[in-house]
């Protein structure tokens, strides 16, 4: 009856025409088709292939390398290892660059990168792997990252004491004087496992050089404009003589979120040979590249008052971070202090830990380092809320964070319909009947998850200026590194619009939210708008896709671009009326 006596709807009354609205994704028909092209799919005119050789030993001394037999092999082209690369270490943090390009001296983990070669076909390059001679002093090695903090461990980088990588320290309240005066405290360890992205399409690389000295670099990757930062560093030429081309990806979830040694070996072979190189990772490749999630060793204790409201919360967290920085360093930090966004904690204490031991580097995977220390968090709730009688949600509404507030630990929280959202699960899954009262072998649970949208800072640091925008106000620094630029070109005729903008699509279907979002500002249908976000040539600076930043820092962009184009139009058109 309630259905019925809606009133039909009426689309003319809708309150917009592109955003809100189910739309076909604008990537979709060449996906459903095949007549997607990804990196590995392009054949560039003389093209060559590369192969990189990992250490079969997961800590070693490289004492020797002999790659005559490879480079005598008929069809190889070129073979380096690591005495013919830069010094130059790079990485993702600037304070912790700590990768070379191949290994100079040490090898950290099975597949560490030893040697790259160029051939005629893959099947060459492959054959002329298998012929480079390394000779190992096989070192101790370190799994473990709490054994890894022990005076006798084996120490990775002599850079990072006790293989302690990054440390964060944050403490807020008086926690442990309002532990003693809280009528409930419980503490638990967990675990989480380090888990691995396993995109359907692997890492993929082909690099070729224009005369003028230009890198064209086509790359599976998910933050093109950090990889045209990278590899201008380790290169050491200028951003505007490297050119990134993001081709279809074929799945990322953070493992794509970094240049690897596979673009840098590219270019290097490329500009040795003349000829474009490609590069593509096997399965097994991907696995000993690593950058999955880390392995997280959690304590945590709680303490509540008689309703279960929390007072205090205390965590120590080690991380497996692998061999190298990799992300680790944001990981860590966001490890611990995303645990106050969903609930009010007003005493709050972290002690971080990544460490490094003898595996692939970990980094940024769906969530960067959140959901596992959240399932800690949830499991130990929904254990205090059994030792005090409490209904799960209902300990969970006693809790829950509200909109426009300040975190303990300096998060901005505005927006925010956590409890609206509790309500509706309880309504939907008829939560009060089924709640302890299902028969023998079922159940239900809940459990609450929550992240922020977009990273405050470039991963490394941008230009500042000087800035007195308020007359007798003294100079102040200020940052103008852009999130993410855009901009709209309208046809001469008037009927499509081009949005250019360097955002990543992945598979997460950003190219079309983008689309509905200018289309929406220009007050035109998305079907008359075309997307370009796969040339650094083309498609100005955005930092990619990561820490779920497109819709909002993108988004934010391509709403700009599209309103100043209808105003610089009503303008033009105002002044033309005006001198009529």
């Amino acid at each position: 009856k309630d259905s019925a006596a809606k009133p039909p709807f009426d689309p003319s009354k809708r309150k917009y025409q592109n955003v809100s609205v189910s739309s076909p994704r604008i990537d979709a028909a060449d996906k459903v088709t095949g007549r997607a092209i990804y990196t590995a799919d392009i054949k560039l005119p003389n093209m060559i292939h590369g192969r990189i050789l990992g250490s079969p030993y997961a800590h070693a001394r490289v004492k020797r390398v002999d790659t005559s037999k490879a480079k005598a092999l008929p069809g190889v082209l070129a073979v380096i290892t690591g005495a013919d690369v830069t010094d130059t270490m790079y990485g993702v943090s600037p304070a912790r660059y700590d990768e070379y390009v191949l290994a100079k001296d040490t090898v950290r983990h099975v597949g560490d990168e030893v040697a790259a070669v160029a051939a005629i076909d893959e099947k060459t390059a492959e054959k002329a792997i298998a012929l480079i001679e390394v000779e190992y002093e096989e070192l101790p090695a370190v799994l473990d990252p709490v054994a890894a903090l022990a005076d006798d461990a084996p120490q990775l980088h002599e850079r990072y004491k006790r293989n302690i990588n990054t440390h964060v320290e944050q403490n807020f309240g008086d926690v442990d004087r309002v532990f003693e005066t809280c009528h409930h405290v419980r503490e638990e360890s967990f675990t989480g496992n380090h888990i691995y992205q396993c995109p359907m399409e692997p890492h993929a690389a082909i690099a070729t050089w224009e005369h003028d000295g230009t890198l064209v670099l086509y790359t599976s990757t998910q933050v093109p404009h950090y990889v045209q930062y990278m590899m201008a560093h380790v290169l050491h030429i200028p951003l505007g003589r490297i050119r990134v081309i993001r081709p279809v990806v074929g799945g990322g979830f953070g493992g794509k979120a970094e240049t690897t040694a596979q673009d840098i070996c590219a270019s290097l072979l490329s500009k040795m040979t003349g000829r474009p190189v490609q590069m593509v990772y096997s399965r097994e490749d991907m696995f000993r590249h690593g950058r999955g999630r880390h392995k997280q060793h959690m304590k945590f204790k709680m303490g509540v008052d008689r309703e279960g409201r929390i007072q205090a919360f205390d965590s120590e967290i080690y991380l497996d971070g692998g061999a190298y920085s990799s992300f680790g360093v944001a990981t860590a930090y966001y490890a611990g202090s995303m645990i106050p966004t969903l609930y009010h904690i007003p005493n709050y204490r972290y002690n971080g830990y990544r460490m490094m031991t003898n595996k692939p580097a970990c980094g940024a995977m769906r969530g960067h380092g959140v959901p596992q220390p959240r399932f800690a968090f949830e499991c130990l709730l929904s254990m205090i809320a059994d030792d005090l009688g409490i209904d799960p949600i209902e300990i969970r509404r006693r809790n829950a964070m509200s909109r426009n507030t300040m975190t303990v630990n300096d998060l901005d929280v505005g927006s925010c319909e956590f409890l609206a959202t509790l309500d509706a699960v309880a309504q939907k899954s008829n939560w009060s009947d089924k709640c302890g009262k299902l028969p023998p072998g079922k159940g239900i649970g809940v459990g609450c998850g929550g992240f922020v949208s977009g990273a405050g800072y470039c991963i490394y640091r941008g230009q500042v200026q000087l800035s007195h925008e308020k007359p007798r106000e003294p100079f102040q620094k200020k940052s103008i590194f852009p999130h993410a630029n855009a901009v709209v070109k309208v046809t001469e005729d008037g009927m499509a619009a081009v949005l250019m903008i360097g955002a990543a699509e992945i598979g997460q279907g950003s190219d079309t939210v983008l689309v509905q979002m200018c289309a929406e500002s220009l007050g035109i249908p998305a079907s008359r708008m075309r997307m370009r976000s796969e040339d650094s040539d083309i498609s100005p600076l955005d930092l990619g896709s990561y820490s779920s930043r497109v819709t909002l820092m993108g988004g934010h962009a391509v709403s700009r671009a599209g309103v100043a184009i209808v105003r610089s139009e009503e303008r033009r058109v105002g002044k033309g009326c005006r001198s009529r």
